[in-house]
């Protein structure tokens, strides 16, 4: 006696579920990272270190918030219905939100690194001073 794969209905269905959740995720990443590189095209980051960080935090904005963002465009935009729509339709209306979220979650993250750097200057500045080993 053999075990096979299970070729019910639902076994199809689950795996036609699993692939379009993938290519939700690739799509939302794509769109993240496409922004982010767009944002380095005008911000170029100081070395591949700073570069990974800041792909890695636009690839997950347009993956974490890319799907949030468009479900509220979709509530206060009351010409589509993400539920209803077909598959190019849903990517032509989110694609750009996830490109978006991704492009900000760049800026974003990347002025929160710097804010990081400057007030970890400022507060080694401060205590050399307080210590009496000032820099001159």
């Amino acid at each position: 006696m053999s075990m096979s794969e299970p070729t019910t209905g639902a076994a199809a269905g689950i795996a036609a579920y699993k692939a379009g959740l993938f290519t939700k995720l690739g799509v939302a990443l794509g769109a993240g990272l496409l922004g982010g590189a767009i944002m380095a095209a005008f911000d170029p980051p100081k070395d591949r270190k700073e570069l990974a960080k800041q792909g890695a935090a636009a690839g997950m904005g347009g993956i974490f918030f890319g799907p949030i963002a468009a479900r509220v465009v979709d509530y206060y935009v009351p010409w589509i219905d993400l539920n209803t729509v077909g598959q190019v339709a849903y990517w032509e209306f989110a694609g750009p939100i996830f490109f978006l979220c991704g492009a900000l979650s760049w800026g974003v993250f990347g002025a929160l690194a710097k804010a990081r750097q400057i007030l970890r200057d400022k507060a080694a500045e401060r205590l050399a001073k307080a210590a009496g080993i000032e820099d001159k």
